[in-house]
């Protein structure tokens, strides 16, 4: 007996226009999800355009669609067959097993970079590379060379000063150890241009300014000379301290004073006035440190939101080439890397914390003003991150003998607020 279910017209032919119509939903999705992008032009003109975008193979997940709908097409057409054989009394056909999946799922095409890897620069990476090129470098016993400090400001360089000149003994300019040009206070006032600009690079000049004005101690709170970095590491023993960036950055407000709002301002208005562009503008709240150890084309050159991570990297490098690196919040153990590379004495504990105050405390920043400081100066924080690192590398590779200690004498003076020995 021939079923009437197997005419044309019975539910045979239906399955197959099941199974058609899930070919062409499958085609459409495929065709959809594969068409060029649209954008604004190709919306506003009915002409043909000229593009160089070229197919691109459907997505993981349509796919995956398309074999499932095939998968239950293919169900229903066995089951329809069951019935008609069960209504011709005959025996049933099995019901197909599952099918594996044609495709698999494709690995993304790249993985996603870590926060720290903008701008296609892995700082984490970096900085381990440094800190092995670091490990494995070579260190004198005692170094005779000409102490070169970048006092990074309100970060801990007045006591680095202060324990050079007061319980070391060492001759440094008056003016918290800066000579004119080379302070925050004096940059129009270089003896030789504009923040000594025309010593940047010179090794010689340099050295004869700082034996015609009998200094052993050679200081400059402001950016980096690059040039000098770059060409003196003979002739300087180069030194720097640095603190968490956003404490330095509240510490610098309230001794200059700079209310927290108009501070914030500065992120995203450019300010660099050429007389304070170590006291106030863009550069003290936007990854100073970074400005800082790049040099004058850096620190004044780059506007507010400007400094990306290879600029870090750049810094990480030259910070990298430094023969001591301090950090403010472990300063003792950091200042072992003056007493034992240059044999200095040490001095009491005391005489190791000075600063001309902590200004205006009523000045603060708020948790929604703290995190806009927090997310503009993440290279800084690479940065500063790094040097806690360097310090620790640096400070394991130090001669084993303890320094000598300097005692308290009575000539030992603390400094007042221009820098000078209080009477």
């Amino acid at each position: 007996m021939v079923s009437p279910r197997g005419q044309p017209g019975g539910r045979t032919s239906s399955t197959n226009k099941v199974t058609l119509v899930g070919l062409v939903v499958v085609a459409g999705l495929l065709a959809w999800r594969s068409r060029p992008p649209e954008t604004a032009s190709s919306r506003a003109s009915p002409l043909p355009r000229a593009t160089s975008w070229a197919p691109q193979p459907p997505p993981t997940d349509v796919v995956a669609l398309g074999e499932k709908v095939t998968e239950i097409t293919e169900t229903v057409a066995a089951l329809q067959t069951r019935l008609d054989a069960h209504v011709a009394g005959l025996p049933a056909p099995p019901l197909p097993k599952p099918k594996p999946p044609l495709s698999k799922p494709k690995p993304p095409l790249s993985k996603p970079k870590p926060p720290a890897a903008r701008n296609g620069t892995d700082l984490e990476a970096h900085g381990r590379a440094l800190l092995a090129a670091v490990g494995a470098r070579a260190f004198p016993a005692t170094d005779a060379r000409l102490p070169y400090f970048l006092h990074l400001h309100k970060a801990g360089g007045t006591t680095v000063c202060h324990v050079a000149r007061m319980s070391n003994k060492l001759r440094a300019a008056k003016r918290n150890c800066n000579m004119a040009g080379d302070g925050p206070r004096t940059l129009l006032d270089g003896v030789a241009g504009y923040a000594n600009g025309q010593l940047d690079g010179d090794c010689a000049g340099r050295k004869r300014w700082a034996a015609k004005t009998a200094v052993d101690f050679v200081a400059v709170e402001r950016w980096l000379d690059a040039g000098t970095a770059l060409k003196c590491r003979r002739d300087f023993f180069f030194v720097t301290v640095l603190r968490d960036p956003i404490k330095r950055i509240v510490s610098h407000c309230r001794f200059e004073r700079i209310p927290s709002a108009r501070a914030l301002g500065w992120l995203s208005a450019p300010s660099f006035d050429r007389d304070m562009l170590v006291r106030e503008g863009t550069a003290v709240v936007d990854n100073f440190y970074v400005r800082s150890l790049l040099g004058a084309d850096v620190y004044a050159g780059v506007g507010p939101g400007g400094v990306t991570a290879r600029h870090a990297a750049a810094a990480m490098d030259a910070l990298a080439a430094f023969d001591a690196v301090l950090i403010l919040e472990t300063l003792d153990a950091s200042f072992q890397q003056l007493f034992r590379r240059l044999g200095w004495c040490e001095p009491p504990r005391d005489e190791m914390r000075q600063s001309f105050g902590k200004g205006d405390e009523s000045i603060v920043f708020d948790a929604d003003q703290t995190r806009r400081l927090v997310a503009a100066n993440g290279p800084d924080a690479a940065v500063y991150a790094f040097a806690v690192e360097l310090a620790r590398t640096l400070e394991a590779r130090l001669p084993p003998a303890p320094p000598a200690k300097c005692g308290r004498p009575a000539a030992v003076r603390r400094l007042g607020g221009n820098g000078n020995p209080l009477p």
